[in-house]
C-alpha cells in the first residue's frame, strides 16, 4: 500500500462515505472543494484505480467506483507509518508527544485507560 497525496485522500474519503459504488458526479458533489475540474477528478480516479485503491465498473453509461482498500485498512497503514517514521515504532513516544503537546480531557484519559486495560487483558481495540 502507498501513502495517498491529499487530493487523492479527499477522493477516497468521499468513496468510503458511500454505501455503494459511486459515480464521478456523486464523488464531486461530496468533495469539500467541488470546484475541481472534471479532468482533475478523472486523473485522480485513474491514479487511485492504477494504484489498487479503487475498482470501477459500469452503471448504464457511467463509470462507478468502489473501494478495494477499506478506510480502516488505510488508517492502520498510515498509523503504522507515522509510528515508524516519527516515533521509532514506539507507542510510548507517540503517547508522550500527544500528552505533552495537548490538553487531554478527563474523558480522553479515561478512554485511554480503558483501551490499555482491554489490551492488557488480550482484547481488541474496538
Amino acid at each position: 500500500m502507498k501513502h495517498l497525496p491529499a487530493a487523492q485522500l479527499e477522493v477516497m474519503l468521499a468513496v468510503w462515505e458511500a454505501d455503494e459504488p459511486i459515480t464521478r458526479n456523486e464523488i464531486q458533489r461530496k468533495l469539500p472543494d467541488s470546484q475541481w475540474k472534471i479532468t482533475t477528478l478523472n486523473t485522480l480516479l485513474n491514479r487511485l484505480t492504477q494504484n489498487g485503491f479503487l475498482n470501477f465498473g459500469h452503471r448504464g453509461k457511467e463509470y462507478v467506483y468502489s473501494p478495494l482498500v477499506t478506510k480502516d485498512e488505510y488508517v492502520a497503514f498510515e498509523g503504522k507509518s507515522i509510528l515508524k517514521n516519527l516515533y521509532d515504532n514506539s507507542i510510548k513516544k507517540f503517547v508522550a508527544s500527544v500528552c505533552n503537546s495537548s490538553d487531554l480531557t478527563e474523558q480522553e484519559i479515561s478512554s485511554l485507560q480503558t483501551l490499555l486495560s482491554k489490551l492488557k487483558e488480550g482484547d481488541t481495540c474496538d
